[in-house]
């Protein structure tokens, strides 16, 4: 062996050791991408499956819905009518649903058209924090006629 190659091993494993170390943190890198991707799509499932719940609730008592006591924020239900207390529960059940699936999960529904009757388009929004910075930033709108 020539006395001028001594160490010269050492050196190519450490370069080794350095391009593998550099591929590894690359590959975490994209584990933890990949993580974040996944759990993205998972909340926007929620917030669709969130908004058509709320838009069956109120084809199932059509009768209040027509007449805004589906609206959050509730601008008032005309009184006497036959739906309001079921409304009203399905108002307060959806909103701690969103707030417990979703973060920072939010949501309002609006009629479209004023004064709100038979076969009238209903908006119902739902908001949620998909950056994690803890304030709404994400929008999904779901338009039903009913």
């Amino acid at each position: 062996m020539h006395k001028n190659l001594k160490g010269f091993t050492l050196i190519e494993v450490l370069v080794a050791l350095l391009i593998l170390s550099i591929g590894l943190l690359g590959l975490a890198g994209l584990q933890v991408s990949g993580l974040r991707s996944n759990h993205s799509a998972y909340v926007r499932s929620q917030a669709v499956m969130l908004a058509q719940d709320m838009a069956d609730r109120m084809r199932s008592n059509q009768v209040a819905a027509v007449v805004d006591c589906y609206e959050i924020p509730n601008q008032g239900c005309p009184a006497g009518n036959v739906g309001l207390v079921l409304a009203a529960t399905d108002r307060t059940n959806w909103l701690a649903l969103l707030s417990q699936e979703l973060p920072w999960g939010t949501g309002s529904v609006d009629c479209v058209d004023s004064p709100c009757a038979d076969n009238s388009i209903h908006t119902i929004t739902v908001q949620w924090d998909d950056n994690r910075t803890g304030g709404v930033d994400t929008t999904f709108q779901l338009s039903v006629r009913l």
